[in-house]
């Protein structure tokens, strides 16, 4: 067999062995662009560097919008463009920014809410729908651009090519930290074992900012420990610098500019809206240091334009904004270390304006700020390109093992049971309970406590990589109210040992605290010694599903279902999850006792649903990618 090695195109592949080669696609799948590179593997090794695709032979980037035609059709990208500026009902059906969808964060309600009305206008079709058919469409595209590769065609028979295609592994977004330093004061030797790297990944959408200590010299192929992540949470990239300047011209100009520029560009006030912003980017991404008025053009159909213009003020204003929205999330990631680089990706690195900003704020002797050669095509997408060297050589953030994790939960009182919540007189004849045992505010002659902790993880369990998925079960109940029905839980972690049913807060010195004729809901929650508040869920049940379920009126006078759930919590090397499984009401409302073996933490053995589940909501409670949370 011919050996392949490096960059050269030679034909040795054809007579290979081709299971032994995988072609890789690294996908940065962002908010407002996408791109996609790839790599051919042999046995594990690269044999083409990292590169990315050129697609449906325009760009690498490829705009994130799409929609159905009136043919049920799913469009994007390039052709969905073409289409916008010639059908004015096609373009009145786009979607784009979908990404900020999949976030929960109140910023992007606008934007989620007029997605939503668009795919209400379309069919049977829904966000998970749209998700779904443009991953579909990205691969194909991907597909396409990889059969048109000369470098494959040079390497591999047409047979091969699409036994290859078939198995395509893609990866999404990893940041890429290997950069071409130019900077006088940093030669690539610096960079060695023990030094601390940044990233700051600045797209459309949010902000998400990495640190990466260095566990040998710095190569394409050395490892790398994450030691922080955490994104912004909130916008704080191109596309909210875009929609501050959509709404100062709008104040600007008044509502009459809108009415007269939507019968101007003959197009839809929502459509309107979507081509505003898309002129503004443009307009920004043009803005320079000399520029006192930035001017552009908001397109419409056919030839149709409308002149839009910004002062330097304005622009600069806009982008402030979102700075301080950069600089909040950055300080916290460089306050714990002082890395020797930043790195700063994305889109949004463009901009001259945030990249002075960015050098005067973390710029020092002891650190260098840097960003991707723009003339460079492999280092304009290092997101895309970077998950391809960097996949297997970063070391994840794991769940710190010197705490226990525990859910709390209100708990139908026990005397045999919550035994510090009783005293028993002199004469050991009779009991009293504690004034924390309160009545259900749900239920008649039921009392209750508040705040019970139950063991999810044990204090002192490590996870390692290849483990078995630990999985805790537990059935609860849960009053949700009928109006925005949600179901909301506490999560805490301990730096000690409890047991099950125990009381997380000092109700001996809230009691203390509570003055003479205060009521009961004046009481001060204060957790106890070796109790911290870890997380809190807030999940939106579905009405539509809801609906059969058995209703109480609590002593508020609301309404409130009353629900069983199987809670599951999975954790894994870099992420718990939990899912409730809202079961089924039973025709004499009357429930199954609650088995023992519902109560424990065990190896998963699978994701069924049983018989008895109506439907199942889910959330992270930790995400070893997103959090500062994690093992020092």
């Amino acid at each position: 067999m011919s050996t392949v090695g490096g960059n050269s195109a030679g034909h040795g592949a054809r007579n290979a062995n081709i299971d032994h080669y995988d072609i890789e696609i690294g996908l940065d799948w962002g908010t407002f662009k996408w791109v996609a590179a790839y790599a051919l593997s042999l046995q594990g090794e690269h044999v083409v560097t990292p590169s990315p695709l050129m697609i449906s032979d325009v760009s690498h980037k490829v705009r994130m919008m799409a929609t159905w035609d009136h043919q049920n059709r799913f469009i994007h990208g390039y052709e969905l463009q073409g289409l916008a500026n010639r059908d004015r009902n096609i373009s009145d059906r786009i979607i784009d920014h979908f990404k900020l969808g999949l976030s929960d964060s109140p910023e992007v309600s606008s934007i989620r809410a007029r997605n939503e009305r668009i795919l209400a206008d379309i069919p049977g079709r829904d966000f998970n729908a749209l998700i779904t058919e443009h991953m579909r469409a990205v691969i194909a595209d991907i597909k396409q651009s990889l059969r048109d590769s000369a470098e494959l065609k040079l390497r591999f028979n047409e047979a091969q090519r699409d036994k290859l295609l078939d198995r395509l592994l893609v990866r999404i977004t990893v940041p890429q930290m290997r950069v071409k330093v130019k900077n006088g004061r940093l030669s690539p030797d610096i960079l060695k074992k023990g030094d601390v790297m940044a990233v700051m990944d600045l797209g459309s959408g949010t902000g998400d900012f990495g640190a990466f200590l260095l566990r040998e010299l710095l190569t394409s192929s050395s490892r790398l420990d994450m030691t922080g992540h955490g994104s912004s949470g909130e916008l704080c990239g191109s596309f909210r610098v875009d929609q501050n300047l959509y709404e100062a011209i709008k104040r600007r100009e008044g509502r009459d500019w809108v009415v007269n520029s939507v019968s101007a560009l003959q197009v839809a006030e929502r459509d309107f809206e979507r081509r505003a912003l898309i002129a503004i980017e443009e307009i920004k991404q043009n803005f320079k240091e000399t520029d006192d008025v930035c001017f552009g053009m908001i397109k419409g159909i056919g030839a149709a334009a409308v002149p839009i213009s910004f002062t330097k003020e304005e622009i600069i204003t806009a982008l402030d904004e979102v700075i301080a929205r950069i600089f909040s999330a950055m300080d916290k990631l460089v306050s714990k270390q002082t890395p020797s680089l930043i790195q700063v990706t994305g889109g949004f690195a463009k901009s001259w304006y945030l990249m002075k900003q960015i050098r005067e704020r973390y710029s020092s002797e002891r650190t260098v700020v840097v960003r991707p050669n723009d003339t460079d095509v492999g280092a304009c997408f290092p997101v895309a390109v970077g998950s391809l060297l960097r996949y297997d050589n970063i070391t994840m953030q794991t769940l710190p093992s010197q705490y226990g994790y525990a859910l709390l939960q209100r708990e139908v009182y026990l005397k045999d049971v919550h035994t510090e919540s009783r005293d028993v007189s002199k004469t050991g004849k009779r009991t009293y309970q504690k004034p924390w045992v309160l009545g259900s505010p749900y239920q008649k002659n039921v009392d209750i406590v508040e705040d019970r902790i139950l063991n999810i993880v044990p204090k002192g369990t490590v996870m390692k990589p290849g483990d078995h998925v630990l999985k805790f079960k537990r059935k609860l109940d849960y009053f949700v109210p009928v109006d925005n029905p949600r179901i909301n839980d506490e999560f805490v972690y301990l730096d000690k040992t409890f047991h099950d049913h125990a009381a997380s807060r000092d109700h001996e010195k809230e009691q203390r605290n509570l003055k003479p004729g205060e009521p009961q809901s004046a009481v001060k929650r204060i957790f106890r010694d070796g109790v911290h508040h870890w997380v809190s869920l807030d999940i939106a049940l579905p009405e539509a599903q809801i609906q059969g379920f058995k209703k109480t009126r609590a002593a508020d006078g609301k309404d409130y279902y009353e629900l069983e759930a199987r809670v599951v919590v999975r954790l894994v090397l870099e992420d718990m999850q939990i899912d409730f499984e809202i079961l089924k009401p039973t025709k004499s409302g009357k429930r199954k006792a609650k088995k023992a073996d519902d109560e424990r933490m065990e190896v998963d053995s699978g994701d069924e649903l049983l018989d008895d589940v109506a439907f199942v909501v889910r959330d992270r409670v930790w995400d070893g990618a997103h959090s500062d949370f994690a093992q020092a």
